[in-house]
């Protein structure tokens, strides 16, 4: 496995697991933020790309609850789409296509979206994250995905 494989799967797991129950497109919403924020010049503690940035994204997420320890069903054609977006959004293959991103309109510039909340979990959100985001429009929306720069 190289160290490419690895941050792929990680990322794969990392949306899978925040995103799945949300359903539709969020787990690759919640890829594309992991990917801005790569993108941006995160790093963790090691200083790897996406590996560090999944490593600290606790530090930044609206809640202090990790999500369930679970794992996809491959038979699923759903998981296996899923797999093959990762692929690509790694590798710089696709497009964001607006599910991250907005166009300023004044700018003509894309505005990233690096943020992300699951709006129906109200009774876990941490204090900073409403210090910073409350008041706040998000960028983007699916169901209750919330997407903030």
């Amino acid at each position: 496995m190289t160290e490419r494989d690895c941050e792929k799967a990680q990322l794969f797991l990392y949306a899978y697991r925040w995103g799945w129950r949300l359903g539709g497109k969020c787990p690759e919403m919640i890829a594309l933020v992991i990917r801005n924020r790569v993108k941006s010049g995160w790093s963790g503690r090691n200083g790897y790309g996406y590996l560090g940035v999944i490593e600290n994204a606790p530090l930044v997420s609206y809640t202090d609850k990790e999500p369930p320890l679970e794992y996809p069903d491959f038979r699923d054609r759903t998981v296996s789409r899923l797999s093959q977006r990762i692929d690509d959004i790694v590798d710089q293959r696709v497009a964001d296509e607006g599910l991250a991103s907005v166009l300023d309109v004044n700018t003509h510039r894309l505005v990233p979206a690096l943020y992300w909340i699951d709006i129906s979990d109200t009774k876990n959100i941490r204090p900073w994250w409403t210090q910073h985001f409350q008041g706040r429009r998000p960028l983007v929306t699916a169901s209750n995905l919330w997407l903030y720069s």
